[in-house]
């Protein structure tokens, strides 16, 4: 006599993680969604997707990149680039979606069933997308330079983007990307706190070490590491 299969939730709890954006996941019968927008292009959007999604899948997390980014596609594009020429790929799955339907696709596909986490990567200058994906999400991510101009208009940008912050009690935080200075990044998350934005605890730092990966398979979270378990453990990194 055959054992009864495992339900969803059994099966993830017997994975190495139990716990995504602070979700438990012995209670959810869906994938955990994070949310992942800026207020323009070239500010680590979708490096941040996917490396994050790289550090979820080495603790045995099924993760799904949905790159809905209508204009750069940079996830899909890498995702092709790591694929070609006898590469590897990458640790988990890019699909393409860059209608604002972000929630019907999902369930008419069945990803939220397929898959434990999905990261929309909504890229930079497209608000009906990035509000689309802010109302399925259960956190999201804005990331912002330290740059002062930057800092001075992200207040104002995210809220038109995503309408007040308030609409929908999820989680909305700022990840500093592209952080060259500790006194630039001190000064960013001193101003966007003031005005009552979440800053993450963690970094990341110089470009340059993601710019180098690019369209080869992920073998390193660098500072994304500590990033996804501020994500992960919220209430541990409340500084």
């Amino acid at each position: 006599m055959s054992e009864t299969p495992l339900n969803r939730a059994e099966q993830r709890a017997l994975r190495k993680i139990t716990r995504l954006l602070g979700v438990d996941l012995a209670h959810t019968a869906r994938a955990v969604i994070l949310a992942i927008g800026g207020v323009k292009g070239g500010i680590g959007k979708s490096t941040t997707a996917l490396f994050l999604a790289y550090c979820w899948a080495l603790l045995g997390i099924k993760v799904l990149v949905i790159d809905a980014d209508p204009k750069s596609g940079t996830s899909r594009k890498w995702n092709r680039r790591a694929k070609s020429e006898g590469r590897g790929g990458l640790p988990f799955t890019v699909k393409t979606h860059v209608s604002e339907d972000l929630e019907d696709a999902i369930l008419d596909e069945g990803w939220d069933q397929e898959f434990d986490l999905i990261i929309i990567d909504t890229g930079g200058d497209n608000d009906r997308i990035l509000r689309a994906a802010y109302r399925i999400a259960d956190r999201m991510i804005l990331t912002a330079s330290p740059s002062p101009v930057d800092i001075d208009t992200l207040p104002d940008t995210a809220e038109t983007t995503v309408g007040e912050l308030g609409e929908r009690d999820i989680p909305v935080s700022i990840l500093i990307t592209s952080a060259k200075s500790d006194r630039m990044v001190k000064d960013a998350k001193k101003e966007l706190r003031a005005v009552g934005l979440s800053v993450l605890t963690s970094v990341v730092k110089h470009r340059l070490p993601y710019q180098q990966m690019y369209g080869w398979p992920i073998e390193s979270g660098l500072d994304y590491v500590a990033v996804q378990h501020e994500l992960d453990n919220p209430k541990e990194n409340s500084a």
